[in-house]
């Protein structure tokens, strides 16, 4: 059997085997908090950004991104639309957690177990 065969039939049972879930209940839900970003347009001419990782290609149809900490990253405009809204209002059943201690959170998620 060559390499490339023993890494295909490799491959192939570790994609057959069933997933396991964790044992007990160390996986608790959690709600990302909103978070603030901007986007923009691309800038003519524009076909890389300085990322934290290095340069990036950007394609035709992408934004740019900026995050939290001001880095730059492109993202597809068909994924910006599916994950992010241009409305910046919180919704009203998430502004609950705001201002929460880690113990009052933790003890919240307790509750709703």
């Amino acid at each position: 059997m060559t390499k490339d065969e023993a890494l295909k039939l490799a491959l192939e049972q570790a994609f057959a085997a069933p997933v396991q879930e964790p044992a007990g209940d160390e996986w608790t839900p959690c709600m990302k908090l909103p978070v603030v970003v901007h986007v923009r347009k691309q800038r003519p001419g524009e076909s890389h950004v300085s990322t934290r990782e290095g340069i990036t290609p950007v394609k035709p149809d992408d934004l740019i991104m900026r995050g939290v900490s001001g880095e730059e990253y492109p993202i597809g405009r068909a994924i910006f639309e599916q994950t992010y809204t241009l409305d910046t209002t919180t919704p009203a059943a998430q502004r609950t957690w705001v201002g929460l201690t880690r113990w009052e959170i933790d003890a919240k998620m307790k509750e709703n177990k």
